[in-house]
């Protein structure tokens, strides 16, 4: 990929994580995300994090005090977001 991204959707994981909340329709914790995508739970809750600060998900409930919260997208319906998920997903899965 040689086009620089907006922070949130700089990193394979992070699109990975979006791509998964998107095609569950559905809050998935930290856990459930780190066995699906089959990456380490620090991993995953880094790039969470990360999706929190630029809000892109949220966590329910909000406060996200604990790891076990679950997360939610807030960009399922932006067309750009999910064009650039699209456009990324077999770079990123093949690394």
């Amino acid at each position: 990929m040689t086009q620089e991204l907006y922070p949130p959707f700089d990193h394979r994981v992070r699109r990975r994580i979006l791509r998964c909340l998107h095609r569950g329709d559905t809050a998935r914790t930290a856990g459930e995300l780190s066995v699906d995508l089959n990456l380490a739970l620090v991993d995953v809750w880094y790039h969470t994090r990360v999706l929190l600060k630029y809000d892109k998900v949220k966590a329910l409930p909000p406060d996200m005090a604990q790891a076990n919260a679950p997360i939610e997208s807030l960009v399922a319906d932006d067309s750009e977001v999910i064009a650039l998920l699209v456009s990324t997903e077999a770079d990123d899965e093949a690394r």
